[in-house]
């Protein structure tokens, strides 16, 4: 369980469901992106429901993410990504 704004507290599935914590995290990258050259700037985001597990090989044990590792689990999820014009 996690905050949320006003008090409310969420899981991760059901945080991902919800519209409140999707326009949260825009609203961060909109901030970021203010500061950021376009080509630097985040175009898409998607929210996983799991959270990546050392189990799963998708992080190491200092918890730093497989960059390898999440690049061929969710290949197709980042190929449509990709795929979106800018």
């Amino acid at each position: 369980m996690w905050p949320m704004p006003g008090g409310v507290r969420a899981s991760r599935r059901r945080g991902v469901g919800s519209g409140l914590l999707a326009s949260l995290i825009q609203a961060e990258i909109d901030a970021v992106n203010a500061r950021m050259p376009q080509v630097q700037q985040v175009r898409e985001f998607r929210q996983l429901v799991k959270e990546l597990d050392q189990d799963d090989g998708e992080v190491t044990v200092t918890m730093k993410v497989r960059r390898k590792a999440i690049a061929e689990k969710y290949a197709d999820l980042i190929e449509k990504i990709d795929a979106q014009p800018a």
